[in-house]
């Protein structure tokens, strides 16, 4: 099985990345039509106003009516109005826009993520994925609610404006083909460095993101170990890194905008020797001068301001391409589309010639075997045997390379996974508990249980005195994954979920390792009564977690070795015989 890295992937066309950012506005597309509209408004506004103080120039100031004034003045307000409607509207808008389709594309990545499941969190550090929720999400943000709509509005008003431009002085207008043309000996360049200066600079914010992650994650270990020095000059090293990344960015971006800046300034100064001599012959008006002037500052901001848009869109498309690729990449174990009737499991499951690789590397090579309902079933073998990857086949985290996996004589590509999930309870060697209270910690195992099915639950798992115990008992906030607590005590709690699903599988990855041997043996007694019925798959060091299973699996180097009791195993002097009595194997790992 290989996996993919939504970070450093092969990289997209920046225009299909482009389009696919687009297609969150099209659930909104009347929103994005009436933004056009309100920017046609704004447009036609803006350029109307100096073509009134062309009239003022040319007509009411020489002939000193006061009643045209008047009626100009009146024109100058009316737009105004309008003007600041229309953009007041507009920003409401974008904003609207902008959360829509953010919180589409946030709603897209949490689907895909429980989509993609254990595998993917197993090869994609959660410091280096969060970015991919934060920064990155809020980077895209300024696509739709800046540089998307601020596109179309310069397009619109380059277009009107070069056309009134024209209309005015043909001549004139002539003086942005140089201007362009000037900015293009240069820019260009300009751009692909601030382009590949940005991209370095996201890189490095997702290496800073991570290893300040690590740095809080590990607090702990680092303070015990005595390497704040060490980790310090890590953080260090990063923060370097990415400051001097955002320095080169900031850098050409700004260089570029000053060469745009100076351009139009030396067009300008054209426009005054030429339209000079147009006045003097008579070819111009002073009024239609100071109206061209004035439109033309603004359209060569607008028209340059496109480039710069579509530059720095392109920069922050190697941003949204990290999303692109999370969001498309293939999804590992595919989910069949949910049934009606949820089929009841019974707990019956049958291993049919499985292999599966991970990486590369073999982990199964073949093995077949069958676990009855009401099997009680220990896997046993040295590390990295494939001990938990084996759990993971039966909860579909992974599918087997070859080979079938039976459920009740059914077939797991016939199951949904969620159907085959629902019947199942597992206990993590090391469970994960919310940063909430010890209620709706449990209360996870079975989400529509009233509170006394929670209380018997945790009576069970041998943790109800302690709750009570608590100043405010099952109310206690347990702090971010359960810090307050012992290793038992989440074990305990964890063994709670399950009493509390009351499940027909139940999967036990070495559940009672941190618990003391009075309090192991009164949870194992409660599992043996309240699960009698049950299928119990355990992968435990202890020999007395497995001493009366009916079944020991052995594995070694990817194949089922031994089977049979604790006793017929220990007789036969193999591997299982083997594993009792290394010391750093079963009993003597834990004795």
């Amino acid at each position: 099985m290989k996996t993919n890295n939504p970070v450093y992937s092969e990289e997209q066309s920046t225009f299909k990345v482009y389009l696919w950012c687009l297609s969150f506005l099209m659930p909104i597309k009347f929103s994005v039509y009436f933004l056009i509209v309100l920017s046609l408004i704004i447009s036609f506004s803006e350029l109307l106003i100096p073509k009134l103080i062309q009239q003022l120039v040319d007509k009411v100031f020489p002939s000193q009516e006061f009643s045209l004034l008047f009626t100009t003045l009146l024109i100058f307000t009316f737009l105004f109005i309008i003007k600041f409607s229309a953009e007041t509207v507009s920003q409401i808008l974008k904003i609207r826009i902008q959360e829509k389709a953010v919180s589409h594309i946030q709603e897209n990545m949490i689907h895909k993520m429980l989509s993609l499941g254990l595998p993917f969190i197993e090869n994609n550090p959660t410091g280096q994925l969060l970015p991919l929720f934060n920064t990155e999400v809020v980077a895209i943000q300024k696509l739709y609610r800046y540089y998307f709509p601020e596109l179309i509005k310069s397009i619109l008003f380059g277009i009107i404006a070069v056309i009134l431009m024209i209309n005015m002085s043909w001549l004139l207008t002539l003086v942005i083909v140089p201007c362009f043309l000037l900015y293009y000996t240069i820019g260009p360049y300009l751009d692909k460095q601030s382009s590949y200066s940005a991209k370095e600079y996201s890189n490095s914010e997702v290496t800073l993101g991570q290893k300040i992650y690590e740095s809080i994650s590990a607090i702990r270990d680092i303070k015990v170990s005595d390497t704040e020095d060490w980790n310090h000059s890590q953080l260090r090293s990063r923060i370097k890194e990415n400051i001097k990344w955002s320095n080169k960015s900031f850098f050409f971006s700004f260089l570029r905008g000053s060469i745009r800046r100076f351009n139009y300034h030396l067009g300008a100064i054209a426009l005054f020797i030429i339209g000079s001599y147009l006045i003097k012959h008579n070819q111009i008006t002073i009024g239609e001068f100071v109206a061209f002037i004035l439109i033309y500052f603004n359209t060569m901001w607008r028209l340059t301001r496109i480039i710069t848009i579509l530059t720095e869109q392109s920069i922050l498309m190697h941003r949204a391409e990290k999303l692109y690729t999370f969001l498309k990449m293939s999804i590992y174990s595919k989910e069949m589309e949910s049934q009606d009737n949820i089929p009841v499991l019974n707990g019956n499951i049958s291993f049919q010639n499985v292999s599966f690789s991970y990486d590369e590397k073999v982990v199964f090579k073949n093995i077949s075997f069958e676990i009855k309902k009401g099997d009680k079933v220990a896997i046993v073998g040295k590390s990295g045997c494939g001990k938990s990857t084996l759990l993971k086949l039966i909860t579909r985290f992974y599918d087997p390379i070859i080979g079938d996996i039976m459920f009740d004589g059914k077939s797991f590509r016939s199951l949904v996974v969620k159907d085959i999930r629902s019947h199942i309870g597992f206990v993590f060697q090391e469970p994960f508990l919310f940063g909430t209270t010890i209620f709706e910690n449990i209360l996870f195992g079975k989400l529509n249980s009233t509170p006394e099915m929670v209380i018997n639950a945790a009576k069970l798992a041998y943790i109800h005195d302690f709750i009570l115990s608590l100043p405010d008992g099952y109310e206690t906030f347990i702090g971010e994954r359960g810090v307050k607590l012992s290793g038992g005590q989440k074990q305990r709690l964890a063994l709670a979920r399950v009493f509390l699903r009351n499940p027909s599988l139940i999967i036990l990855d070495e559940p009672t390792s941190a618990l003391d041997n009075i309090t192991e043996h009164s949870i194992k007694k409660a599992l043996d009564y309240h699960f009698r019925d049950k299928t119990i798959i355990t992968v435990a060091h202890r020999l007395n977690t497995i001493r009366n299973c009916n079944n020991i699996i052995v594995l070694n180097q990817g194949e089922i070795v031994e089977q049979g009791t604790y006793d017929e195993l220990y007789e036969k002097k193999g591997h299982f015989y083997n594993l009792t009595t290394e010391p750093t194997s079963l009993e003597g790992e834990y004795g």
